[in-house]
């Protein structure tokens, strides 16, 4: 009962964690397209390499969690 009620609390925060991760994801985004220089292109920021490595994470997760059960 007890590694049930474990696995399940476990998938559902990895689905809360993958929906923090995508708002975050699209907060860096937009602060992406603010930081556009005068001839149209992006700056490549550290924080939204970050942010893309941490959602792929979470993507991958999210597709575990569900053999976890």
């Amino acid at each position: 009962m007890f590694a049930r009620n474990w696995k399940i609390l476990l998938h559902l925060k990895t689905k809360k964690l993958a929906s923090l991760a995508m708002m975050k994801l699209r907060m860096n985004l937009f602060e992406l397209q603010k930081t556009k220089t005068a001839d149209d292109c992006f700056v490549m920021n550290w924080k939204i390499v970050f942010a893309r490595l941490t959602m792929s994470f979470v993507e991958w997760l999210n597709l575990m969690a569900p053999q976890l059960l």
